[in-house]
């Protein structure tokens, strides 16, 4: 689907290993990708505040010597949101920090792909985020949450928990200025368990998320 001109929707990247990148790049060669594979890229987690320069310099330095042309960086909760501040977490880049590594990219011939975990995994986002912030949006309110941590999942058929998630995939895109976004959606642990979503087929309410945002 799209809103205000932004493709949302996941993306299959090819991930390449830092340490094969860092020798390659070492070495002075670049890696032996073939023309035909659509996507070379790599995806890494957000910078923290501190080292956004040093993380401009990688992006210059290695990844665009050695034939990178995607980056997908897992933003998270980790960025100043205008839309829903609430969702921040700690270290949080500012709009300008990630006007920097967008314009790294773009010398670099990098197409910067922000991405975030919009579905499951909500536990790795800290105390903020949108079950920090909004716990009522969570599958699992209301009972017992037995489960662990890494499997705390948005309920699928909440309106208020895809508009959040929508709002703050689009407000990551705009600033990075782009056209496509990873929405993550790996690993949907806790889903068709609240009283709103009993009943429906789990792989219903998975496609319906995903194309919903």
């Amino acid at each position: 689907n799209t809103r205000e001109g932004i493709h949302v929707r996941t993306s299959m990247i090819l991930s390449v290993s830092m340490l094969t990148l860092g020798l390659a790049a070492a070495a002075g060669q670049p890696l032996d990708i073939p023309e035909s594979w659509t996507f070379r890229g790599v995806q890494e987690f957000v910078p923290v505040p501190q080292k956004v320069d040093a993380f401009c310099a990688h992006i210059t330095n290695t990844l665009g010597k050695i034939g990178v042309r995607q980056l997908v960086i897992r933003f998270a909760y980790h960025y100043e949101y205008k839309s829903h501040p609430e969702c921040r977490q700690g270290d949080a880049l500012s709009e300008a920090q990630v006007r920097q590594i967008r314009a790294a990219c773009e010398q670099a011939g990098i197409e910067l792909i922000p991405g975030s975990n919009s579905f499951g995994h909500q536990h790795l986002e800290g105390g903020n985020g949108i079950l920090g912030s909004h716990p009522e949006l969570s599958e699992t309110r209301g009972e017992k949450d037995d489960a662990k941590k890494d499997t705390r999942s948005l309920c699928a058929k909440s309106e208020e928990a895809r508009r959040i998630a929508t709002d703050l995939l689009l407000e990551l895109a705009e600033v990075c200025g782009a056209k496509r976004v990873h929405i993550g959606c790996d690993e949907v642990m806790q889903i068709g368990r609240c009283d709103r979503c009993k009943g429906v087929p789990r792989e219903k309410l998975y496609a319906d998320w995903g194309n919903g945002l």
